[in-house]
This record gives structure tokens, C-alpha cells and sequence, in this order.
């Protein structure tokens, strides 16, 4: 992952608004961008280690880019474009999923929606449906397909499944709707991920 990319994901994180202090401290912590003994050399510009010269140099691009806006000074906030970094993976839901136990639904980031619909009517790359007990799952997958396939259109590129339910049911009602996904997986490389809940 390049500096870039894990700013991009940083605000994401954080919301999709963030301001430089809070980046400066995400970015030390290392989790996103492991920083090397040159990054945190102290400049003679601003007396400030040099990854915090990069980062604001980086943000400059990001909005140059169209990929963030500057909300104010030291003040910025993704937007969609931003938002639509690949690969399109879960792998910073899914621990949180597993973390919260079954039945139990957990924050999303940014550039996720879900259904039952968190945003209604928005489109963004990553989607998680929620797949649960007295719950109309089949109508579920229906809305996620129709979303894939016409009203976000190249715009949600990852789907994610969190099954709540007995597998041998879930495996009946998703052998209905696998060939219209995998028509979708083809055409646009969409990402299906299929989490069952323990």
C-alpha cells in the first residue's frame, strides 16, 4: 500500500471527515503506513518530522485529484472518487464482525452501505447485507443484486454477506441469485465475500 493509498484509507476510517491532527496520530500509530527512521527525521522547515511535510504534500494532490475536499484549514473530508480505491476487500470489517458475535451488527466505514439500508439510495464501492433471523433474506439479496447490477453500476465493486442464519438455509436461498451475481462478478469484477457469523 503506498503513502497515498493509506491516507485515502485513513479518512475513510475515521469517518470520511478528518483533520491533519488526527491523520498525524493515525499515521504514528503505524498501522496503516509503516513509517521508516527518515520519515520521522525533524526537518528544518517548521521544525516537524518529515512524513508530516509528505502527508500535507499528499493531500494537496488528493484534492487536486478530486479525491478530497478541504472542508478548512487543516479540515478534509473524502468524497466519492476517493472513496473508489481498490483492491475492494473486507478485511477491515470482517475482524470487527467476528469480534461483535452473532446477531450483534457493528459501525461501517465511510465508503460502505448496507442493507437493510444504512444510506438509503446512496451508492458507494463496498456494501454489506445483513443476512438474519426473521428477516426478509431473500428480498435482501434481491435489493443487493438490483444494486449491483442497475442503480450503483460500477460503483459498488465489493459485496459482503454477513449470514446470520443456518447454513444449509442460506445455502437454498443463495443458490436462487449466485448466477445473476456471477454475471456481475464477470462484467464488472465485482467481489462477493460471504461471512458466516459463528
Amino acid at each position: 500500500m503506498t503513502f497515498k493509498d493509506a491516507l485515502l484509507k485513513i479518512i475513510d476510517s475515521k469517518g470520511g471527515k478528518v483533520s491533519l491532527s488526527q491523520i498525524y496520530a493515525t499515521v504514528e500509530q503505524g498501522q496503516y503506513f509503516p513509517l521508516q527512521p527518515h520519515h520521522l527525521k525533524t526537518t528544518i522547515w517548521g521544525d516537524r518530522p518529515a512524513y508530516q511535510h509528505e502527508v500535507r504534500e499528499i493531500l494537496a494532490t488528493l484534492v487536486k485529484d478530486g479525491k478530497l475536499t478541504r472542508v478548512s484549514r487543516g479540515v478534509y473530508s473524502i468524497t466519492p472518487t476517493g472513496t473508489r480505491q481498490g483492491p475492494f476487500d473486507f478485511s477491515d470489517i470482517i475482524p470487527k464482525l467476528q469480534a461483535a458475535g452473532r446477531g450483534k451488527r457493528i459501525r461501517l466505514p465511510y465508503d460502505c452501505n448496507s442493507i437493510p439500508w444504512d444510506v438509503q439510495g446512496e451508492c458507494r464501492p463496498r456494501l454489506v447485507v445483513w443476512i438474519e433471523e426473521d428477516a426478509d433474506n431473500s428480498q435482501q439479496i434481491h435489493e443487493a443484486l438490483r444494486q449491483v447490477a442497475e442503480t450503483c453500476r460500477g460503483i459498488t465493486r465489493a459485496v459482503l454477506f454477513v449470514v446470520d442464519i443456518d447454513k444449509a438455509i442460506w445455502q437454498d436461498l443463495w443458490g436462487s441469485f449466485q448466477p445473476g451475481f456471477a454475471v456481475e462478478q464477470k462484467e464488472l469484477e465485482l467481489k462477493i465475500v460471504i461471512e458466516f457469523r459463528p
